[in-house]
């Protein structure tokens, strides 16, 4: 039998809500027992996409409720709580407890408890004298969501971020993984399977498999072991094979249009949970539940947008033949005959239309809910252009490149700016080389559309690396190799090849084509390197290569870290479908995300990074000092382009008055000029001071690194003060050849300043965070990091306190 993890979900969902008592074949205990349901956030949303409220009156819930949410006693009833095992939870049932809530607690954690909130736990209720009324204390291992009977999601929000975030640090990745895994091993304890695991060398997806593969190892040592293999020896070919793999693997993925039904309704609409909402006809809301209990959806779900729209109208059609049918068997249209004499076939027939009217009813229900999905779908396709988005992104990753007045109409012409800006980042991930000049194109376009370009720019960043790597020599390529592994988080080889060679001709999903390869298990030269894992062999053979494996497989688990989405779920689907035989493909990711939601975070990892369209950004409470170097000799302080090209800046700003300091600040621009030939792709403009600073406030967006005099600096540190967060918040730093002096950006007696010194307060965030600069310049990172966050805590609660206030 197939593996189900839905099913197998459900199950343990079930036998939770029955007190973890056994139910009979109905699905329900043996004696009825009338209880409450407490859940917190994560487990709602366990819950949500596998039982509905019918369900739980089925199973004698007659009320259910959020563990934060203040409740009232409810006597002589037991109470069953799902929640996640966190230091919150648990002293939120202490207190309950000690309360008097309920007469009993069922308690079920969604993974296992640690022993140090057990103990928590145990000595807060005895010292309450309520220890006696907790029943059970169970864990579930169910901390997943399951979407279908083949997708999950561990629901780890901004996994790619965290994972490759340039200033993680060790202890941070650690948690991650070990998050990861934890999630993981809760899935394999659902299923009670222990799979031979494969991945990549390298980055997240070996960490991962790593540390799973030695929680197994343990697991299977202890006394209570969850998997119902046991401790007997199963050949390798009956055993599911669990492939992982991490986003970077295959990038365009998540952020590609797709045309096929169910990702467009996910990007387009907002798909959360199996539920979403779109605007009727009349200005409301409606909401939909799309599941397994959809047939349509079912059916339809992987067709494109076109052949969906012609099913919903046959589907239409057919509809009105079975009812006119009916009427017609029932004598009621179309002139048909009605023979009283004939009661016995009046009544049969009669008997047969009242049978039908419930199915019928329920297709009704289904067309109608697909016709408005389709309905607002079109809009959004006309209006955004979005067939001609997933056509041109599907070529450009075929062909692997577009015509560049093709790519630049595109860019300029409809769409919102999110597709535009997801379109430009495909174009530089299919590009086999970087033409510059293209590139300077795409982003004056994304500029003149006001698109935020940090996340293109850490995707060209990426790239640029890999270019980087191919011209070094081997001596001191090796360095480089690990300075970009420990930047990225993982090997970066994947990401800039563009995985063009694992493209088929009908654009098979290289995720796809490798899991074909793995499942296979026969010698193959894309696959051979990938390591192998298997938790029930000795821990020598562990980790090594394939040599020893035997397939094929029958059954798979494919896991993305850091984000998943429909696309590649449907691609493994239905390549599964057409094999032969029908293999079985379970899909997993720490989080299902839309195109937009990933982008998004590669935009945080942009901006982190100090990437985008502009240097000065008050992104939320992070604040980017500027540094002003004064070095002997004013042609030496121009080395600033040397900076920009270490650092992928592409654009160098003179500010000047040349028009009335006509000697000093010529010499400057001369100075420039003659520095900007030496680094052609490096673009220089020159500005006066005056157009700078009312730039700066309209259309801060156009300046990347600005070189002055002094005299300048000073009023565009204020005027970049005040767009940054003032005066009093931003960090400054005179860097020379010898000495360095950092300190608050801007005079803290400049404008808008008056009203506290009145006061006789001071701000001391600028100092902070000049002492951060400071920090990095001495070469204290781990030191710079701990002060830098201190700060940001602080402001971002101030800020939340402020916004609380005017609530």
């Amino acid at each position: 039998m197939a593996l189900n993890l839905r099913q197998k979900q459900t199950e343990c969902i079930i036998r939770m809500l029955n007190l973890n008592q056994p139910v009979n074949a109905t699905g329900t205990a043996n004696e009825e027992v009338y209880k409450i349901l407490i859940y917190d956030r994560f487990c709602q949303n366990i819950l949500s996409p596998l039982i509905h409220v019918k369900d739980l009156r089925k199973h004698g819930v007659t009320l259910y409720f959020l563990i934060d949410k203040d409740r009232k006693p409810v006597h002589d009833v037991p109470a069953v709580y799902f929640v996640q095992a966190s230091q919150q939870n648990v002293q939120r049932i202490i207190a309950d407890a000690s309360a008097s809530l309920y007469d009993s607690f069922h308690l079920n954690f969604s993974s296992s408890i640690p022993r140090t909130l057990l103990e928590d736990l145990a000595s807060g209720t005895l010292n309450s004298d309520s220890i006696q009324r907790i029943s059970k204390v169970c864990d579930q291992y169910l901390e997943f969501v399951t979407l279908e009977d083949n997708l999950f999601s561990l629901a780890q929000k901004n996994s790619y971020v965290q994972l490759n975030d340039p200033k993680a640090g060790d202890r941070e990745i650690e948690e991650i993984i070990e998050k990861i895994v934890a999630g993981l091993f809760c899935v394999l304890a659902t299923l009670g399977v222990v799979p031979i695991i494969r991945c990549p060398r390298g980055g997240p997806a070996e960490m991962v498999a790593s540390a799973l593969d030695q929680r197994l190892r343990d697991h299977l040592l202890s006394k209570n072991n969850l998997f119902s293999e046991g401790g007997n020896f199963v050949s390798s070919f009956q055993r599911p094979i669990l492939c992982i793999f991490d986003r970077n693997f295959e990038l365009s993925v998540g952020i590609q249009h797709d045309f096929r039904y169910r990702p467009l309704v996910h990007d387009v609409l907002g798909l959360k949970l199996n539920r979403l909402s779109v605007h009727g006809e009349k200005g409301g809301m409606k909401s939909f539940e799309l599941d397994s209990s959809d047939p349509f959806w079912v059916a339809n779900g992987w067709l494109e947008f076109p052949e969906v729209a012609v099913e919903i109208e046959t589907q239409l059609n057919k509809y009105k033949k079975d009812v006119d049918d009916v009427n017609r068997r029932t004598g009621g249209t179309d002139g048909a005959e009605f023979d009283g004499t004939d009661l016995i076939g009046n009544t049969k027939h009669l008997m047969n239309a009242v049978n039908s009217l419930p199915e019928l009813t329920e297709r009704k229900q289904v067309i109608d809910k697909h016709t408005n999905i389709a309905t607002v779908l079109l809009g959004e396709i006309k209006e955004r252009s979005l067939d001609s988005y997933a056509k041109k992104e599907n070529d450009m990753m075929v062909r692997g490149g577009i015509d560049r007045n093709e790519l630049l109409g595109t860019l300029k012409g409809k769409g919102s700016k999110m597709d535009k800006l997801r379109f430009a980042i495909i174009y530089l991930i299919s590009s086999e080389t970087i033409n510059q000049s293209e590139v300077e194109s795409v982003e004056a376009a994304l500029r003149e559309s006001e698109v935020d370009t940090s996340a293109f720019q850490y995707v060209k960043k990426i790239k640029s690396l890999n270019v980087s790597l191919a011209s070094v020599n081997s001596a001191s390529r090796s360095n480089i190799v690990d300075w970009a592994e420990k930047l990225y988080g993982q090997s970066i080889s994947a990401v800039t090849a563009g995985v063009k060679n694992l493209l088929a001709s009908d654009r098979q999903l290289a995720l796809t084509r490798t899991v074909e390869a793995l499942v296979e298990g026969k010698p193959n030269p894309e696959i051979d390197s990938y390591l192998v894992f298997d938790p029930r062999a000795p821990k020598s053979s562990s980790g090594g290569g394939s040599s020893h494996l035997k397939g094929p497989f029958k059954e798979a688990i494919v896991f993305m870290i850091g984000g998943g989405n429909y696309m590649e779920y449907g691609s493994l689907q239905e390549h599964a479908k057409r094999q032969q035989p029908i293999k079985h493909v379970i899909y997993g990711t720490t989080e299902i995300l839309t195109g937009v939601e990933f982008v998004d975070q590669l935009t945080l990892l942009g901006q982190k990074m100090g990437l985008g369209n502009t240097a000065l950004k008050n992104t939320g409470g992070e604040f980017l000092g500027l540094e002003h170097k004064v070095v002997p000799r004013v042609v030496e302080s121009l080395t600033v382009s040397d900076v920009c090209l270490i650092n992928n800046r592409r654009k160098v700003t003179a500010v000047h008055k040349a028009n009335t300091m006509k000697l000093a600040d010529s010499m400057l621009l001369e100075s420039c000029r003659e520095i900007a030939t030496k680094y052609p792709s490096t673009k220089h403009n020159e500005i006066t001071v005056d157009n700078c600073c009312m730039l700066l406030v309209s259309m801060p967006e156009q300046f990347d690194v600005m070189v002055t005099p002094n005299l300048y600096g000073n009023l565009v540190a204020d005027t970049t003060a005040g767009i940054a967060g003032g005066t009093i918040v931003m960090p400054g730093g005179n860097v020379g050849a010898e000495h360095a002096v950092f300190e608050q950006c801007a005079s803290a007696r400049n404008a808008g300043n008056d009203k506290i010194m009145e006061q006789k307060k001071a701000n001391p965030v600028a100092l902070l965070l000049s002492s951060v600069m400071m920090l990095r310049h001495l070469q204290l990172p781990s030191f710079a990091d701990r002060l830098e966050s201190s700060v940001k805590r602080l402001i971002s609660e101030v800020f939340d306190d402020a916004i609380a206030n005017l609530d």
